[in-house]
């Protein structure tokens, strides 16, 4: 099984075949490594490290472990894996190595990052711990990074050759585990795939959006334009438009998509990476868009406040601002939440099978925020499974709510829609408002 972590990192389950890659590796970095891991010395030949990944295999399929190999541009550069998994507890020990020169890149943070949501949300573990050799400073900001605490110390917990070293135990729990890192940032491993999405909203809301931008007669701005399903539409009429979006995986799947159109839409768009909670861009606009929900991705106020403030500071006086939000169906409480279930399966041109699920993680009432996770499991031909993990915090309002929020802001709100045909606000699944200073 593969995990993609990012468009040029992996992990994936280790084969006899990368024994002596994963040899060479180790015996590169041997005088580094063993300062802290106390298997090293054992780690003789290649066919000792093809004996430890047979054993890997075994503890994978019995459940105890899962151990990856992490790829960097398909070149091994270390390990990471979950250790020790028991099932009556539910709690498992995460342990990695990085060869040295790799170090410093945030890629085992982003490593581990994915083994917890794995942990958490795939193998239902209530409980992860990392254990770190107390001088060990580059091992121990990861999970003081990742928001794990320091539960205490072990005594003499590990000798490495001879020499005793306290361990620190850092502990994280599952209702406690908040991926920052995708916070604002939705679609980091599967951006590839956000174009086979097929819901009513991305049928529907093309022509809305059309039809405000021709009748701005002027710049566009859409944030969180993500792989340029809106923005290339205004092109293809027309429009000049500028994107904004955080995800670089998103926008690289946009900018291949520009490398195939037409050179005149090409020179009608401009790409811009940053969060949508704090831009300048330097210039105004007749019509800014935040499609699919998009603004609902900023949880915290304080960037929402200032999301707002950039918006009404990069609109042309008499330019329109519209934002969309879906509408609860009721005051919602924990009955939102909800196990896996497939939302869709698709068998694309390359043989690929994919299977979407999503699930309802968990809802915060007080600050208004839903948490669901999606998983891909893509399958190719002779292959094995591939998962990809997407989270997303998505803050939810209620009308009146949205409505005070932007008038707080300085907007006043010129129209309100429940659809996208511009049906009344209360017979929508829809709240979406346009909006002018």
């Amino acid at each position: 099984m593969m995990i993609q972590v990012r468009k040029d990192l992996c992990i994936r389950n280790l084969t006899e075949k990368d024994a002596i890659d994963v040899f060479e590796t180790i015996d590169q970095n041997r005088t580094y490594l063993r300062k802290w891991l106390p298997w090293v010395d054992g780690t003789a030949s290649h066919t000792t490290v093809a004996e430890v990944i047979s054993f890997w295999e075994a503890e994978r399929q019995n459940g105890s472990g899962e151990i990856y190999g992490i790829f960097l541009n398909d070149r091994y550069i270390g390990n990471i894996g979950l250790h020790d998994m028991k099932k009556p507890n539910r709690s498992g020990m995460i342990g990695y190595w990085l060869s040295q020169r790799y170090q410093g890149n945030g890629i085992m943070t982003d490593c581990v990052r994915v083994l917890i949501n794995r942990g958490f949300y795939t193998l239902n573990l209530n409980r992860i711990y990392i254990h770190c050799a107390t001088p060990n400073r580059k091992s121990r900001c990861i999970p003081e990074r990742l928001g794990f605490t320091q539960e205490g110390v072990l005594q003499d917990g590990e000798n490495l050759y001879g020499e005793y070293f306290d361990l620190v135990v850092y502990g994280l729990v599952k209702r406690n585990w908040f991926d920052s890192s995708g916070r604002n940032n939705c679609y980091l491993n599967a951006a590839h795939l956000y174009d086979l999405e097929q819901n009513d909203v991305s049928n529907a809301d093309i022509p809305f959006y059309l039809d405000y931008a021709v009748r701005a007669k002027g710049k566009v701005l859409e944030l969180a334009c993500g792989t340029g399903r809106v923005s290339l539409k205004l092109a293809e009429t027309g429009c000049q438009v500028t994107g904004l979006d955080l995800s670089e995986s998103m926008l690289n799947v946009f900018y291949d998509k520009l490398a195939q159109a037409a050179s005149d839409i090409r020179d009608r768009i401009s790409l811009h990476s940053g969060s949508m909670s704090n831009f300048t861009l330097n210039e105004a606009f007749s019509l800014i868009i935040a499609p699919c929900r998009a603004f609902q991705a900023l949880t915290e106020q304080g960037d929402i406040q200032n999301c707002l403030s950039c918006i009404r500071e990069h609109l042309n006086d008499d330019g329109r601002f519209i934002i969309n939000v879906f509408r609860p169906y009721k005051v919602l409480d924990e009955s939102w939440c909800y196990p896996d279930t497939v939302r869709w399966t698709r068998d694309t041109k390359t043989g690929s099978h994919i299977v979407k699920k999503d699930r309802g993680e968990k809802i915060d009432t007080l600050r208004q925020i839903i948490y669901p996770s999606f998983t891909y499991e893509i399958t190719e031909p002779g292959s094995d499974a591939v998962v990809l993990q997407e989270k997303l915090y998505l803050k939810y309002y209620y009308k009146d709510q949205l409505k005070s929020l932007l008038t707080d802001a300085g907007f006043r709100i010129i129209e309100e829609f429940g659809w996208y045909d511009k049906s009344g606000i209360d017979s929508g699944r829809e709240l979406i408002f346009v909006c002018g200073k």
